[in-house]
This record gives C-alpha cells, structure tokens and sequence, in this order.
C-alpha cells in the first residue's frame, strides 16, 4: 500500500510532514484514513505515488539552435545547417512580412514570405566558417537587364 501523502501548493508531502503543514495551516491532522480539516473546511487526502527525479547529466548542454533575426523582433529557425545566428538584410524601406513556408530549392532551403519575398540562411561563400542571411524583396520595376533592353 502506498504512503498517504498530500499535496500543498504543489509540494508532494509523506504523512508525516503534511500533518506538520496542516498544524502549521491551523488545522489538525487525524488518523491515516481518517478525514483532517483546515480551520473548517475539510480536507481530502490524496495518494500520489512518488516518482523519482530525473537523472541528471553530466554531458555538457547542446548549444542553442541558431537563429536568423529579422528587424522588429522576428525570428526564425535558420535554415540550411547554418551553426551561428544571423541578423537578416532586411530592407529598411520594404515592411516585414510573416513567412508562408519553406520551400527546397536546387539544395537549399528558402522561407517564402507572403508578399513575395524570399529569405535563407547559408554558408558566406567567401568564408566557409561564417553564416550569411540572404533577402530578396519583390519590386515594381525590373532592371534594364531582365525587361530585355
């Protein structure tokens, strides 16, 4: 048979330390099995079983999971395997916009915004051991080069 305990303000207590908490509270404790009251209400025993502690580990903690950082607080999971954080070249003047999904192109992961605009996270092709963050932002106006002139 399990060990009648109680639970006090989240605190998981054997018989004995929650008959002092009840003297405590001023109430009285009575018997196992017996009902017991705080002041004049009563109070209900409740059996819980314990449960042991979680292990702890001696393995150092897993770094945190990088980030691309967008202006006005937004941020997302950075894409790509990137294993440092990145402050995204949001433009100042085009607003931002909530991501749509992402989608796997050619290899590399994009988020797809919902005006349009594209954003990933990948390696600085000039220097393999830093991430870069890559924006692009639909326009009005194509330049010469891509209208065909």
């Amino acid at each position: 048979m399990a060990t009648p305990s109680i639970v006090v303000r989240g605190l998981l207590l054997g018989a004995v330390a929650a008959s002092y908490a009840l003297t405590c509270l001023g109430g009285t404790a009575a018997a196992p099995g017996a009902g017991t009251q705080v002041g004049s209400l009563p109070v209900v025993p409740v059996v819980v079983p314990a449960e042991p502690l979680p292990a702890v580990s001696s393995a150092p903690a897993a770094p945190a999971a990088a980030m691309a950082r967008f202006p006005g607080g937004h941020t997302l999971r950075a894409l790509n395997g990137i294993a440092e954080s990145v402050d995204m070249p949001w433009p100042a003047d085009h607003a931002w916009s909530p991501v749509e999904g992402v989608v796997r192109d050619q290899g590399q992961d994009w988020y797809r915004h919902a005006d349009g605009s594209w954003s990933t996270t990948t390696v600085d092709p000039s220097d393999p051991r830093h991430s870069i963050g890559l924006v692009f932002t639909p326009a009005a106006v194509r330049p010469a080069a891509l209208r065909g002139q």
